[in-house]
């Protein structure tokens, strides 16, 4: 049985994230459809027992095509309300199929949720309400307490998923980047924040070199240049020396640890003599589900459907 603190970029994988010659022909791919990608907030709502007691109301939203901004303008439109009076703990984009808690007006009941999920929708754009119960606060910023995933990763070949083991559950360390997703659309130059985001992956970057030295794999993705270790013993090391570092809020982690359980090959529809399988996994709130997948399958993943 493999010890825990050396599973995920252990000696098991390494021959599938670092290969030597790299199939071009079988890359692993992410995000190809939609329902490939799909991430839950990872929230415990501050319910009360009654209408008289709440300040608020919840609703899950699940959505696909929309950001949360546009969703909760669809909501508000609805509803006869500003946007600001819907609260939301947390921003996801309109790539795959998300989930979030958001905090409505005391006057939307579940029959108003009800009447809101016959608006017509379509195969690729489409916004759903569940009603949670009443609610003692507002969501805002900051109450999130991360978000779990489940990935279909496509394209693999039977030796990489043969690597991967599945079914099973490893241990996985990733480097805590920004990842460029985070950059994209903003220069850098522009905004004090991608500044900030960008001067903490450069020092990240120094960690790494300093302890990895040579044993490091060099990726770039939308421009940003990446360094990944091709060992887990330089991210333990990492932890050990410095499990935090100043950041522009403060305190970031430089490593996290997440337990990512790898589910059985089965045949890929949309790849011909490929395989397929589904990874899920919680990480903490700021912690990106591409980068640490990245890290996981290293420069061979295909990033054309990232974004």
């Amino acid at each position: 049985m493999e010890r825990p603190d050396t599973d995920g970029l252990a000696d098991g994988l390494r021959s599938l994230a670092w290969p030597t010659t790299p199939d071009p022909t079988h890359t692993p791919t992410l995000k190809e459809r939609r329902r490939d990608f799909r991430v839950c907030e990872s929230l415990v709502l501050p319910l009360v027992t009654t209408p008289a007691e709440a300040r608020c109301a919840y609703v899950l939203l699940t959505k696909q095509g929309f950001s949360t901004r546009q969703a909760v303008s669809e909501l508000a439109s609805f509803l006869g309300v500003a946007p600001p009076r819907i609260g939301h703990a947390c921003s996801k984009n309109d790539d795959g199929i998300t989930q979030q808690h958001l905090s409505v007006p005391l006057e939307c009941t579940p029959q108003t949720v009800a009447a809101f999920n016959l608006k017509p929708r379509s195969d690729s754009r489409w916004l759903h309400l569940a009603w949670q119960g009443w609610g003692a606060r507002p969501l805002e910023t900051g109450m999130m307490h991360g978000n779990d995933f489940r990935v279909n990763v496509r394209n693999l070949t039977a030796q990489a998923a043969h690597h991967l083991l599945g079914p099973r559950t490893i241990t996985h360390y990733t480097l805590n980047y920004f990842d460029a997703q985070f950059f994209t659309g903003t220069p850098a130059r522009l905004s004090p924040a991608t500044r900030d985001a960008a001067l903490w992956n450069e020092q990240l970057r120094a960690m790494v070199n300093d302890l990895a030295g040579d044993a490091v794999a060099h990726a770039t993705r939308a421009g940003h240049l990446y360094l990944f270790t091709h060992k887990t013993a330089p991210l333990l090391e990492l932890l050990r020396r410095a499990p935090q570092a100043p950041c522009q809020t403060g305190q970031r982690a430089t490593v996290t640890q997440t337990l990512i359980r790898i589910g059985p090959p089965v045949t890929d529809g949309l790849h011909p003599q490929a395989l397929q399988c589904e990874l899920s996994f919680h990480l903490p709130d700021g912690v990106y589900a591409s980068s640490a997948l990245a890290q996981l399958l290293g420069p061979v993943l295909d990033y054309r459907h990232l974004r």
